[in-house]
């Protein structure tokens, strides 16, 4: 699409365009120059000239160039075509016909004959003016054309793979061995062309969400049928909405009460005015001849052999003789004789194609006919550009438009056309969101990922391109230069942005009158404020007029789209950066591609890599890690590999890809930032790079000895002291903090953790903060601190967090804060605060996070005495797990789970549920490990293994006593003293149980005390 855009100071108006290219020459022409006089040769290649032209430019192509004997026709230029490959296709069949014809010729005046040989290729080119002397199109489709034709035998026609999707099932074609194409790295795929056939009975789908319209229609023809009077039903919309289904639908309900007829227009060919009206006789005829037909529907009327001769002339049945006048009447009362008999529905589908002869001819009928009759007229929004006063609601004529499906009917319309297994959650969501409820786009789309067998991604299949790219070509050049800048800017987009890139004024007016055509709408809030919105109707739209732009014209509009936001939009930088950065990227990615790599393209390039770094970086404080990753990753990308830039963003790639859960692929990253880094000498790069590291070894890699982990950590540390990196610093003294309370030595932690967060500002570091905060809360919960304030910091830093808007910490607050009370025995508390957790957590998509916070209620719910709701919680988290991948994590939820199951007495679900953990998810970590034995010795004394039982009791008790996790030590006492107490070791289990109990009210632990009181009478009562 031309936008008007000046590279160079040269105006261009190159154009990327759907086209098909049809190839034919004269096979083993170089025999006539032996058998006949040059001139006589000369006059017999300008006869097949002039024939082969008639043909192309009968169905609607442009004969570009001849080449010898050879004819160059494209089929979409200068006007775009959406049925290009179908015109292609009957002009190459056509060809074969009319040089049978010109044989007889050529042999009565030479005595010769010749053949030719066809090759038919689609696909997009770049198309110039030809009045300015370029060449008319310029692409692969365009060399891919000419191989097939070279392939072709004498008299056979070869099209390409493109072509035969395009036109579809109305091609009759036989497959031929792939051609090898020097230059192409796989064979050419090629159909040698048999013939066509007429458009086959549609397949419909399924007719969803158009109750409403149904019931209007129904409604306007029982007015038809009462008052006996004609009425017109325009029912319009854009192509694909589903207007031939609707009007297919209402003539089957009432096909036993009224004469259904169905005609429609065609776009292009030799006697079409009346070619729907020529369909509607022929219906009427059947297996009867037409005159006959029309004769016997006549027959009450004296003059019914004239009639029926009109109607035939009418309808280019037979050559017209009569007065224009005379035939209209003659159809006329061929519908009133009709609607006398019982009401007749004529609908006629695609008007906008259309002559104005048969508009005047339906306005006719309207006026004038007398009966039931009701016209349904089908027609895209060009009809109304046609006839503006059919719009207008009147006693004998309506309008009703038909808009898109809703989401739940496209989405059921999916799953009644794509069986359950055939197609991935994400493969259906992309579908509903592509086809934005228009149905023969989703069938298109649906078939053609059958077609191409591409389970992953959703395509838009050429058959849509070509008909919305036919579709805007017919706009004038104003419109078109618009809607093409409006495209570069996006889905939705603002009038003054489109006339700042083309320079053109009154855009608004423009802009208004492609709203109007359907091509636009007008959003009802703009996203910009300030700014006069727009929005493309739909997506598909907007992707065409994308398409139609070339790539020079495209890096122009999105640099000049990227410089108008600088300079009005300044101040909004933090809101549009990602945006800005995006802009920038295209520009300098199509200047690439076209090989300008200059020093502009080099700008550009660093331009669009700040942008995106500093995008992305805010991102990642934000903890929106998705975005921040697909931003980073950009940004990187753009920079030489040997920038320091592009190093420096590798460990903030590593973060992010973390908080994704993607550890796997951090790990990757910060081991290539390592190796780099060293390399260059970039300590600080380096410090960041262990740091993430050891931070990956410490969440997915838990057979990873502490020791190395620390000892990791440090160095880091030590790195990242002498280059003053804080946030680095918070972060890696967050890290040993927390090493060393999973080591067991939550003092050491908390004292690790103060440093973090004297390196940590809330305001700068944000998101470092809220990690320091929330693992210092955690500390304070396990340690020997008294669990009141573990609830006081947590409520200090929640009401912080809220303060600052900080959605992703009061969610871990509400986490700490969750488990402190339920700890505390305050259950109902907990279990409020702890739902308020994963609420937020969920609806940020932190999904990690949520399954922690539904773990952590799980435990509450079996302190609490309610192991099915335990279950419950302890079943979600493990789904989550599971889903991310985090298969060594899963050991954190089984122990629970698996004493939830003990709990409820289903002893041999609990034992496999451990029995499926790996041994080094649990030995090294304590908290795993500790619970894990006191489970497994709770269910060894179920089953009277007695003696294995209290051993297993009392390494869960050498476990834990070198910790200083108090909470964990008083779990495995309480287990203790269950097993000594099955084992009728009464006084050791009162031992346990006073000991337990002690360290519970030291700390606060509530939930436990009330166990251990319990536990404790019942040993008194038994010794």
């Amino acid at each position: 699409m031309a936008c008007g855009a000046r590279l160079g100071g040269v105006a261009r108006s190159d154009e990327r365009k759907p086209v098909t290219i049809l190839f034919t020459d004269v096979a083993d022409s170089t025999a006539l120059g032996e058998r006949l006089e040059p001139e006589a040769v000369r006059h017999l290649m300008l006869r097949y000239f002039e024939s082969a032209s008639a043909v192309v430019e009968r169905h609607g192509g442009t004969v570009e160039k001849f080449i010898g004997d050879a004819v160059m026709a494209v089929f979409g230029v200068p006007t775009v075509l959406e049925d290009h490959a179908g015109r292609a296709v009957r002009a190459a069949l056509e060809l074969q016909e009319e040089l049978e014809r010109l044989n007889r010729e050529l042999q009565r005046q030479w005595g010769v004959q010749i053949a030719i040989r066809t090759g038919v290729n689609s696909g997009e080119v770049v198309a110039g003016d030809a009045s300015a002397g370029q060449a008319l199109v310029t692409g692969d489709p365009v060399n891919m054309a000419a191989r097939l034709q070279q392939a072709a035998a004498a008299g056979e026609t070869l099209i390409g793979e493109a072509t035969r999707r395009l036109v579809g099932d109305e091609l009759e074609v036989e497959e031929v061995e792939p051609l090898p194409v020097r230059g192409k790295s796989e064979p050419l795929a090629a159909w040698r062309l048999v013939g066509t056939h007429e458009r086959r009975t549609a397949n419909w789908s399924p007719l969803l969400g158009r109750e409403p319209e149904l019931r209007q229609l129904r409604e306007a023809f029982e007015r038809v049928a009462y008052e006996r009077s004609p009425q017109r039903v325009v029912l319009m919309g854009p192509a694909g909405i589903g207007k031939t289904r609707l009007a297919r639908e209402v003539g089957d309900t009432l096909a036993e009460r009224a004469t259904v007829l169905v005609g429609r227009c065609l776009p292009y060919g030799e006697g079409i005015t009346f070619w729907a009206l020529a369909e509607v006789v022929r219906q009427l005829a059947g297996e009867v001849d037409p005159r006959a037909a029309l004769e016997a529907a006549l027959a009450d009327d004296p003059h019914a052999e004239v009639l029926a001769d009109r109607v035939l002339q009418a309808a280019g049945l037979e050559e017209a003789t009569a007065a224009r006048e005379d035939l209209t009447a003659a159809v006329r009362d061929l519908f009133a004789a009709l609607a006398r008999e019982r009401p007749v529905v004529l609908v006629l589908e695609d008007l906008h194609w259309a002559e104005p002869a048969l508009l005047d001819l339906i306005e006719h009928l309207l006026e004038r006919t007398t009966g039931p009759l009701m016209l349904v007229c089908l027609a895209r929004q060009e009809l109304i550009e046609q006839r503006p006063r059919w719009a207008r609601e009147t006693h004998d004529s309506s309008l009703l438009e038909l808009g898109p499906l809703s989401q739940a009917d496209t989405r059921a319309l999916i799953r009644q056309l794509l069986p359950v297994g055939s197609a991935s959650d994400q493969v259906r969501e992309q579908l509903a969101t592509r086809a934005e409820g228009n149905p023969l786009f989703l069938q298109q789309m649906i078939a053609f990922l059958r077609e191409t067998g591409d389970s992953v991604d959703v395509s838009v299949p050429p058959t849509i391109h070509a008909l919305l790219a036919a579709r805007l070509d017919r706009l004038n050049v104003a419109e078109r230069r618009a809607i093409g800048a409006a495209s570069v800017i996006g889905r939705e987009f603002w009038a003054e942005a489109v006339a700042a890139v083309t320079d053109t004024e009154d855009t608004t007016s423009v802009l208004d009158t492609l709203t109007r055509k359907q091509l636009l709408v007008a959003p009802e809030q703009s996203m910009l404020e300030g700014e006069t919105g727009y929005a493309f109707s739909h997506i598909l739209v907007r992707d065409a007029a994308y398409e139609s732009i070339t790539k020079e014209d495209r890096a122009e509009l999105h640099e000049r789209l990227a410089d108008w936001f600088e300079q009005r939009h300044s101040e909004r930088m933090i809101e549009i950066e990602a945006i800005l950065g995006h802009h920038l990227e295209r520009a300098y990615r199509y200047r690439s591609d076209l090989g300008l790599v200059d020093e502009h393209s080099f700008a550009l390039g660093q331009r669009a890599a700040g942008r995106l770094a500093s995008a992305g970086r805010r991102a990642a404080r934000a903890r929106e890690d998705t975005a921040a990753v697909g931003l980073l990753q950009r940004a990187g990308a753009l920079l030489p590999a040997t920038a320091r830039g592009r190093l420096e963003l590798l460990p903030a790639i590593g973060e992010s890809l973390e908080g994704t859960a993607n550890h796997t692929k951090a790990g990757e990253i910060y081991e290539e930032a390592l190796e780099r880094a060293l390399s260059a000498g970039e300590r600080r790069v380096e410090g960041l790079a262990r740091l993430g590291r050891a931070h990956v070894w410490f969440v997915a890699q838990p057979d990873i000895p502490a020791s190395r982990l620390v000892e990791e950590t440090e160095h880091a540390i030590r790195l990242l002291e002498h280059t003053g990196e804080e946030r680095g610093l918070a972060d890696a003294w967050r890290l040993l903090g927390e090493s060393r309370m999973y080591e067991g030595r939550a003092d050491d932690g908390q004292k690790a953790l103060e440093q973090a967060l004297r390196h940590a500002d809330p305001d700068t570091f944000p998101r470092t903060w809220n990690a320091i905060s929330f693992a210092m809360g955690m500390c304070l919960i396990d340690g020997p601190a008294h669990l009141e304030r573990a609830v006081t910091f947590a409520q200090e830093h929640l009401a912080a967090a809220r303060e600052r808007s900080m959605r992703a910490m009061e969610a871990d607050m509400l986490h700490v804060l969750g488990v402190a009370l339920g700890r505390q025995g305050k259950f109902d508390e907990a279990r409020a605060t702890l739902s308020e957790s994963t609420a937020i957590s969920e609806d940020l998509g932190l999904l990690y996070m949520s399954q922690w916070s539904k773990r952590s209620r799980g435990r509450m719910e079996l302190a609490a005495g309610d192991a099915v709701a335990a279950e419950r919680a302890l079943r979600e988290s493990w789904d989550v797990l599971t889903q991310m991948g985090l298969q060594s994590s899963l050991a954190e939820t089984a122990v629970p789970l698996a004493e939830t199951l003990y709990a409820q007495g289903r002893f041999e679900e609990a034992d496999s549920m451990l029995k499926g953990l790996k041994e080094e998810w649990a030995t090294d970590d304590a908290s795993i490990n500790a619970p894990r034995l006191a489970v497994r010795a709770k269910l060894l004394a179920a089953d009277g293994w007695t003696r294995l039982a209290e051993e297993t009791a009392d390494r869960a008790l050498r476990v834990v006593r070198p910790l200083d996790w108090l909470c964990l030590q008083v779990d495995a006492l309480l287990a203790h003293a269950e097993v000594m107490q099955a084992a009728g070791r009464q006084r050791d289990a009162l031992a346990s149980t006073e000991e337990a109990l002690r360290i519970a009210e030291t700390k606060g632990y509530e939930a436990a005390a009330i166990t251990a009181r319990a536990l404790g009478r019942t040993a008194e009562a038994a010794s």
